[in-house]
């Protein structure tokens, strides 16, 4: 594999898990708003999506 082609697969691979975390938080988004806390100050929703992505985190560093 030359560097190119390796470079070209990481990218791939990273795009492909930063949007599985870009779903995964969008999710989280979308239920908050369905939920009724349209009204929520934009600080909860930080916090909201933080500790979604503490959680993904933690299961990403997770022993398979």
């Amino acid at each position: 594999m030359t560097r190119d082609e390796f470079m070209a697969y990481a990218e791939k691979e990273i795009d492909a898990v930063l949007k599985t975390h870009k779903n995964r938080i969008l999710d989280v988004v979308y239920r908050a708003w369905a939920e009724g806390k349209k009204s929520a100050e934009i600080d909860t929703l930080t916090e909201t999506v933080r500790q979604a992505l503490e959680r993904m985190e933690k299961k990403d560093d997770a022993p398979v």
